[in-house]
């Protein structure tokens, strides 16, 4: 899984985020703290949402895309303080309802619902299904680690349809020439 948040597309940022929230995992689970373990994999997963989000190429397909998630548009997709407004006035759920509309086949991947990982946190879920987060053991720790692997993965392969045959600049412009010209 690092090495795949390594390769990805995320800002540099949002790289070093992840991989301290997926070592911090890793302690949990050698200790046998298998719900920390979960816990840190849940803050990994929405840290790797919110940056492919936050993605150039991303806000860019957010700009001139006929179709956008619904939070997105709530916001403004066109405002200039985009990748802000998402991190400050967007909710996990808001991250998964976007992952979902944006990559055709996330919902279908063969994991746990994205919620599943964020719900571990919290104590009214162990007690409404205290078969599903009231007690984590290894393997459901290693079941939460194969999700989270899936999840990545598949965010690292994709590409925003709109933008799939243009080539952007770092900052998610077309490139220009010496003149300021869009080259096309």
């Amino acid at each position: 899984i690092l090495h795949l948040v390594d390769t990805s597309l995320l800002s540099q940022h949002f790289k070093t985020i992840v991989q301290y929230d997926i070592a911090e995992a890793q302690k949990a689970y050698h200790a046998a703290v298998y719900k920390g373990c979960v816990v840190m994999l849940g803050a990994a997963l929405e840290g790797i949402m919110l940056g492919t989000l936050q993605r150039p190429d991303v806000l860019m397909h957010f700009k001139v895309a006929s179709s956008v998630p619904k939070p997105i548009r709530s916001i403004g997709n066109r405002d200039p303080a985009l990748p802000e407004r998402i991190g400050n006035e967007l909710s996990f759920e808001d991250y998964k309802v976007c992952i979902h509309a944006l990559i055709p086949g996330s919902n279908a991947l063969g994991v746990d619902n994205i919620q599943d990982f964020r719900n571990a946190i919290h104590p009214w879920k162990s007690i409404q299904e205290p078969i599903k987060y009231g007690a984590f053991d290894r393997s459901r720790a290693l079941h939460y680690v194969a999700s989270l692997h899936k999840i990545v993965q598949a965010l690292r392969e994709w590409a925003p349809e709109s933008l799939q045959n243009k080539s952007l600049d770092v900052r998610g412009n077309e490139p220009t020439n010496s003149n300021g010209i869009t080259k096309s």
